[in-house]
Order: structure tokens, then C-alpha cells, then sequence
């Protein structure tokens, strides 16, 4: 029970690009939705802000004079008709995973009523369909991901599939998917519906945080150990290497732990005899292409003297850290830190405009405010904000002949934009994933989690 929730931790709580460990449970899905219990009130403020950005431009391009048909599957003359997949924070919590009490259901529905009221896009409404599922295996998501394309015939869906099931939408059933992490070359070549991520690509939070150590001389004169955990990150280690070398930057081992699933002894056992591995090898620096937690826990077991290095977005969602049972007196967590993609803190997320005005659009229709105490809500507010605004976004671009080509076109011409909460993206033929920034995050006794460090970096990119 400990692996599986440490594995949903890690693929769910951080929503981080290393969701790659989804555990094998074929759990059933969970394709609840909720009904809204308030009415839009006709004379409510709407909490409509100001679309015009820096450039003087606005977000809102004027509506079209010319005839709306039904395009493509899911888009009619008056209607867009799109999918939201929701992991079910409820069924996690007999888990002991906690995502917080995000409305996910009712943010949707306020924000595509803003954006109708607004016109819509180019003239057509957008309609939500919600469902939630259990991050638990790959059943419950082909499940709510069939049901989308088969029974509510939807466009795009949007939302927060782990590991490979997003292929569901975008290489079984060739539809648009915009999703809030988890896109890596092989995704990208398979979807050819085209998988769009507004999280750092993979291999891009990899590649630029290594290139940032050497630059800001973490590594100089280290003896470096690369550790990851899955086969699949074998990947990272081919991407990194020839950047450490070309630094001549000592590489004393490599290690790849495994996956063990839910058979914790096996993966603490694995985990273990690599540590020894690590140590007698004389490495005094862990560079960690993985989950934050494997690495973390052996080094305590062992007593390892030296600094661990993260790269994988976890150490950005100021998780209490280590979660791995760290003696009283431990110092492992002072000698971590990390360089990877930029995630706002709470404080950073909540004064943006692009995220105040999704919560006013929602608070202009719902009397039970969104609990912004939660940082665990905050970053789903703001995940699922940035997806809307990225789709509403790609769907206006691409025109009146709404569907998957014109979707790829449109999405690949937006070049650098923002989002909320993300004021540098980027999207291009070469680059599907909108996340373009890096940061450094260093651990804060005080906090008890990493914060982040000066500001974010323009990172460098793989060739």
C-alpha cells in the first residue's frame, strides 16, 4: 500500500512529468459528475477583466462575418463540444492522498459561460463535459476516454491523463488533447490527434535543469552518480549524458532501480543495493532524472553524504519534504535541491490576472468560493485555468473550420504568448509542450519544502 500511494503521490498530487511509474491496478472508473446547485444570476457581476495584454492586443479576436458549419466531430454551427478528464480527489482520499477540494466541474462550467457570453468562439458556444476518474491503472481512463469519443462524440479533451493513457484520445480515436503534464517525444509521435501540454516537456525539464547546474557550477569537481527508476527514463539519461560530458563532468555510475508496483520490499530492497552501489563508487552527487522520493529514502537508509540534485517538477509543488521516513536529526533535506521547469508558488499564482480573473468568472456564479488556503487547490485552479485558456485559445486560431488539422495548425503558429500564471509560453512545429521556463528550488528548513530561488531562467534546449 505504501508504493501505491506513493505512486499516485507522484503522479497525482504533483502532477509532474515523471508520471511514468502509473501503478498496474486495473481499478474501476469513476465517471461521476456533479450538477451545479446555483443558478447564473442574469444581474450578477460577471467579473470580466480587462483582455488586453502587454502589447496592447487582445485576447478576444472579433467574430467572424461569415457562415459557422458543422465541421468536425463535436462542432456544429452553434456549438464546441469538449471533454474534461477530472482525477476524482474524493476516491483518493481512503489513499491518503490529498489534492484538496477543487471544483473542477463547476470552474468549467462558469468559465465556458463567461467565454459564451463573450461570444463564444468565433461564434459558437462551448460545452463542457465533465467526468471524473481514478488515477488507478489504465482502465477507468480508456473508459471515460471512449465515452468521450463514442458516446458524446466531443472535439478535444482537456484534463489530467497519466503516463500513456492520453494516446487513448489522441492515437486510438485521432482527437485534439490538451493536457495539464506528461508529454514526451514517443507521446508526441503517436498522437496524431496531437497531444498539447501546458507543463514543460519532459525531456525539456531534463535537459535544461542539468544545462543550469553546470552553468550555475553545481557539479563542478562532483563525482556524479545518475540515478532514475523506470525503463522509460532511460531516455533522460541518453538526452543528459553527453551534456556532462562535454563538461567533463565525472560520471562514476549509472542506476536504473525498476519498477516493483505495489511490492515495497522488492523496490526498497532494489533501491537499497543501488545506494551501495552509488557509495562505493565514491559519488558525492546524485543527479535524480526521476521521482523525488526513491532517491531520497536510500540515501537516509545508507547514510550518503553528498548533495542530491532533482530535476523532475516535483520539487516545485512545495510538497512537505522528504515524505520518506527521515530520522529527527537528518540533514539529507538541506543537501537537496533542484533546477526545473517554473511552477508559481500560492502567492505567485494568486496576484496573476489571467488566474484572478478565472476565479472572478467563477465566484460570478457560484456562492461557494474556491478555498484558496489550499495549495493543492490553488495549483488545480491553476492547472485547469491555463488548459481552458490554452484550448480557447487554439480553438480561435485555428477558425470557423474547427478540427484536428486546423487544431495542429493553429497551435504550432502561436509562437510565444501567455498563459495564467505563465507568462512566457511557447508553441511551435517543433515544440508542443507551452511551458518554456526553468527555476532553481532550494529546500527551506523553515517551510519544510523547497522554495524557489531568483527568478525563472530561459532554459537551454535540446538540439
Amino acid at each position: 500500500m505504501k508504493r501505491l500511494v506513493a505512486a499516485l503521490l507522484a503522479l497525482v498530487l504533483v502532477a509532474s512529468a515523471c508520471g511514468d511509474d502509473e501503478t498496474s491496478d486495473d481499478a474501476g472508473a469513476t465517471t461521476t459528475t456533479t450538477t451545479p446547485d446555483a443558478e447564473p444570476d442574469p444581474g450578477a457581476d460577471t467579473g470580466e477583466t480587462d483582455d488586453t495584454d502587454d502589447t496592447g492586443e487582445t485576447d478576444e479576436p472579433p467574430v467572424e462575418d461569415v457562415p459557422l458549419f458543422s465541421s468536425y466531430q463535436g462542432v456544429s454551427e452553434t456549438e464546441i463540444h469538449f471533454g474534461v478528464a477530472a482525477i476524482d480527489a474524493e476516491a483518493l482520499i481512503p489513499f491518503g492522498v490529498d489534492l484538496g477540494t477543487a471544483p473542477v466541474e463547476e470552474m468549467y462550467g462558469a468559465w465556458t459561460q463567461a467565454q459564451n457570453d463573450r461570444g463564444g468562439v468565433l461564434g459558437r458556444n462551448l460545452v463542457p463535459h465533465t467526468r471524473l476518474f481514478l488515477p488507478i491503472g489504465t482502465a477507468p481512463s480508456d473508459e471515460i476516454c471512449a465515452e468521450f469519443a463514442e458516446d458524446l462524440e466531443v472535439f478535444a479533451v482537456t484534463g489530467q491523463f497519466l503516463a500513456d493513457n492520453p494516446l487513448c484520445v489522441t492515437e486510438l480515436y485521432g482527437l485534439p488533447y490538451i493536457g495539464h503534464f506528461g508529454l514526451n517525444e514517443e507521446r508526441d509521435e503517436k498522437s496524431e490527434g496531437r497531444f498539447i501540454a501546458t507543463e514543460m516537456a519532459n525531456s525539456a525539464q531534463r535537459y535544461g535543469g542539468v544545462a543550469e547546474m553546470i552553468a550555475q557550477g553545481d557539479l563542478d569537481g562532483k563525482k556524479v552518480a545518475l540515478w532514475w527508476e523506470n525503463p522509460v527514463d532511460v531516455a533522460f539519461a541518453d538526452l543528459v549524458r553527453p551534456l556532462l560530458e562535454a563538461s567533463d563532468i565525472e560520471i562514476v555510475t549509472e542506476v536504473e532501480v525498476g519498477d516493483f508496483g505495489q511490492d515495497q520490499i522488492a523496490a526498497d530492497n532494489a533501491e537499497d543495493q543501488r545506494m551501495e552501489r552509488v557509495i562505493s563508487s565514491g559519488a558525492d552527487f546524485i543527479l535524480s532524472l526521476g521521482n523525488i522520493n526513491p532517491p531520497t529514502e536510500a540515501a537516509e537508509r545508507a547514510n550518503f553524504s553528498g548533495t542530491i540534485g532533482f530535476t523532475n517538477g516535483q520539487v516545485a509543488d512545495q510538497i512537505v519534504f522528504p515524505e520518506a521516513e527521515l530520522s529527527e536529526t537528518s540533514t539529507l533535506p538541506e543537501r537537496t535541491f533542484g533546477i526545473t521547469t517554473d511552477k508559481p508558488t500560492p502567492e505567485e499564482a494568486l496576484a496573476d490576472e489571467g488566474v484572478q480573473q478565472c476565479i472572478d468568472e467563477y465566484n460570478a456564479v457560484y456562492d461557494e468560493p474556491i478555498d484558496l488556503e489550499s495549495k493543492t487547490t490553488i495549483q488545480a485552479l491553476v492547472n485547469n485555468c491555463r488548459a481552458f485558456r490554452l484550448m480557447v485559445l487554439i480553438f480561435e486560431t485555428a477558425g470557423v473550420d474547427l478540427n484536428p488539422d486546423s487544431f495542429v495548425e493553429a497551435a504550432e503558429s502561436l509562437g510565444t504568448f501567455s498563459l495564467p500564471a505563465m507568462p512566457v509560453a511557447t508553441l511551435g512545429p517543433d515544440n508542443h509542450a507551452a511551458g518554456s521556463q526553468i527555476r532553481r528550488y532550494e529546500y527551506d528548513a523553515s517551510v519544510g519544502y523547497h522554495l524557489p530561488v531568483g527568478d525563472p531562467i530561459d532554459p537551454v534546449v535540446p538540439s
